[in-house]
């Protein structure tokens, strides 16, 4: 006994299976199994695979600006680390969201090692004045 093929019929009245599916548009299984699962609008189907723009081994991002951007060369303009730029350019596509400068860390740390020093641990004189009243 083999397992029945799946088919799906488009809103056009045309039928497909996931095979036939990657034949046509040339992408992956996944990818068509995907598109039948979600949809039957043969132009969201049967509509082409993205072919994204590759530079120097890296996507390029366009930006609404229309200008494009590599992760690596938002890294070097804006100063952050390499994986914070893959992130904006692949959630935003805003010019000034993706090329603002990086969050300072360090009045962070600064306003951390503040609230650390309050405590009672690293109160030197007042740890000691306790330990000592003890006796």
């Amino acid at each position: 006994m083999g397992s029945k093929i799946r088919e799906w019929t488009l809103d056009d009245g045309s039928v497909h299976t996931v095979r036939s599916v990657m034949s046509i548009v040339g992408c992956s299984q996944g990818t068509a199994y995907a598109r039948l699962s979600k949809s039957t609008d043969n132009k969201h189907i049967l509509r082409p695979r993205e072919k994204h723009k590759i530079h120097g081994g890296q996507r390029v991002y366009i930006l609404d600006d229309g200008s494009g951007w590599t992760s690596r060369r938002v890294a070097e303009v804006t100063g952050c680390s390499p994986s914070t730029a893959s992130t904006r350019l692949s959630c935003y596509s805003d010019a000034e969201h993706v090329l603002a400068p990086p969050k300072d860390k360090v009045n962070k740390e600064l306003s951390v090692k503040k609230h650390m020093q309050e405590r009672m641990f690293f109160d030197p004189l007042g740890h000691w004045k306790l330990i000592n009243s003890c006796t």
